[in-house]
C-alpha cells in the first residue's frame, strides 16, 4: 500500500492553520519548528496496526508518559 506523506515548504508556510482545519481526518498539527520532539504517525491504531503502516507511530504503549518527570506527555486514543 502507498502511503504519502505531507511535505511542508518552510520558505512558504506562514503557520495560518488551514490545512489543519482543511484535514477531514485531523491528521494535519501545527507545530513548533523548536519542537524537540514530533510524532510524525497520527494514528490512533492499536499498537500492531501502527506498527504495520508507519515506521515512526506511536503504539499507544505509554512509557513516555510514566516515565516524564513533570507529569507533561499525555498518551489519549493511542498517540
Amino acid at each position: 500500500m502507498l502511503r504519502k506523506i505531507i511535505r511542508i515548504d518552510e520558505e512558504k508556510c506562514t503557520a495560518c492553520g488551514a490545512c489543519v482545519k482543511a484535514c477531514p481526518k485531523g491528521l494535519v498539527h501545527l507545530v513548533l519548528k523548536s519542537a524537540k520532539y514530533v510524532v510524525k504517525c497520527s494514528s490512533k491504531d492499536k499498537g500492531v496496526d501502527t506498527k504495520n503502516r508507519c515506521k515512526g507511530g506511536c503504539i499507544g504503549c505509554k512509557i513516555c508518559e510514566k516515565n516524564c518527570p513533570s507529569d507533561a506527555i499525555k498518551v489519549t486514543d493511542n498517540v
